[in-house]
């Protein structure tokens, strides 16, 4: 099975079945057609092989939308049968587990993680928006708190709110999903993503990735920010291991392509940088995060005008003015690649849209204008904010002229990481 994420780009799909299953590295593809009657719900729904597109099952089901749930189970026993899976109990509460048995409860959550998925600041208000919809027609779907949890968390990282704003609501709503559900992989994960990030509580943090792995290892969300928190400690083989396992559960996910070519960015490797966002690109063309790193990777290899124009469209997906991308478009013509860093510092420290930039990113401008001093003032703000991104600095390759002074080492010491020489 594939997450909801991957199979929504292909709702309007006109290609074929055996196209989109080889897609999405999958043996059978299960197509259908949904008619609301009234209060009845009519679909028909075929099994296709993709090797042969086949179809090896077709079933036409008419049932009151109210049992909606009940319609969904049957098709998923029948899928089952008609592929000779043979499920333990524990296999198959997982594969018929909704966590509501409100139909417009769940398409409430549906629609937030369809929002949450796009990985910006306006599709995560969004997403917030339908997960508190969702909790208001079940106050017991332990899911939907969750994925406002979720929500929450990716707030500060996407500038959208301050972390001392965000984490804690949603640290709120992770606890009350637990209480509802202690053995949801998607609460335990969620938690660890706290655990990580904004409490750099090191090895609770472990110990929760690992009991989500363990309540559900096809949870891709889990393996891949285990590995986005293995990148942080710098275990970058352990982290690789996450991320290939975590795209074997969701092989078109843009967030996971590109968390892999932000692992190739911290080890500095442009090359597969470079490679590893176009592959994201060509899955979605308009993923903001994508660009973001193949501009970094061209700024690795050099290629100065690809990276400031690359950079420049980042702006613009992200949601930022026109005009933000005209001005550094306009710096860099006149004065290089500095200049587009000097004007993006400028637009960063003035501009009430960027408010709550991340004073980590700001640091990683300031190194590359060669200011010591700025970079070390940026990275003392970061940590005080406990910025999502500030965990990174070990081992981020652009502080290396830092490395050897004793307040950045003081600075990864009071986040918790063991120092046992001035080069670490």
């Amino acid at each position: 099975m594939r997450p909801s994420r991957s199979v929504s780009k292909y709702a309007e799909s006109r290609e074929d079945a055996s196209k989109i299953g080889r897609e999405l590295q999958v043996d059978a593809v299960l197509d259908g057609r949904i008619q609301h009657v009234g209060e009845r719900l009519r679909l028909s729904v075929q099994l296709i092989r993709t090797v042969d597109n086949v179809t090896i099952w077709t079933e036409n089901f008419d049932d009151e939308f109210t049992n909606f749930f009940a319609v969904q189970d049957s098709i998923s026993q029948k899928v089952v049968k008609s592929l000779a899976l043979q499920l333990d109990e524990n296999e198959r509460h997982k594969f018929n587990r909704h966590g509501t048995e409100n139909a417009a409860a769940y398409q409430e959550y549906l629609r937030g993680r369809y929002f949450w998925n796009k990985r910006t600041a306006d599709n995560l208000q969004k997403a917030i928006e339908h997960f508190d919809q969702a909790i208001e027609k079940d106050p017991n779907f332990a899911l939907a708190y969750t994925g406002l949890a979720d929500s929450y968390q990716l707030l500060a990282e996407y500038s959208a709110a301050a972390p001392h704003e965000a984490f804690p609501k949603a640290k709120a709503a992770v606890k009350k999903a637990l209480e509802i559900d202690d053995q949801s992989a998607e609460a335990h994960t969620a938690l660890a993503y706290s655990q990580a990030f904004y409490d750099w509580d090191w090895t609770g943090a472990e110990k929760s990735f690992k009991r989500a792995i363990e309540l559900n290892t096809n949870y891709a969300t889990a393996h891949q920010w285990y590995a986005e928190f293995l990148v942080a400690m710098g275990r970058f083989e352990e982290s690789r291991a996450e991320f290939e396992r975590a795209l074997e559960l969701d092989p078109v996910s843009p967030i996971i392509l590109t968390d892999l070519a932000a692992l190739y960015d911290q080890i500095g490797n442009a090359e597969q940088e470079i490679e590893q966002s176009r592959r994201v690109i060509e899955i979605d063309p308009n993923f903001a995060y994508g660009y973001f790193y193949l501009g970094l990777g061209y700024e690795r290899k050099g290629m100065d005008a690809e990276a400031s124009e690359t950079l420049a469209k980042t702006m613009l997906l992200f949601g930022e003015p026109p005009e933000c991308a005209d001005e550094v478009r306009a710096a860099f013509a006149k004065n290089g690649i500095k200049g587009w860093w000097q004007k993006r510092l400028e637009q960063i420290e003035t501009r009430p849209h960027l408010k709550n930039f991340q004073a980590y990113h700001k640091a990683l401008v300031k190194i590359r204008l060669d200011d010591k001093e700025g970079t070390l003032e940026a990275l003392n703000q970061a940590f005080g904010r406990k910025d999502r991104l500030v965990i990174h600095a070990k081992y981020e390759p652009r502080f290396e002229p830092l490395r050897p002074d004793p307040r950045f080492q003081d600075l990864l010491r009071r986040m918790g990481f063991q120092m046992t020489n001035p080069g670490q």
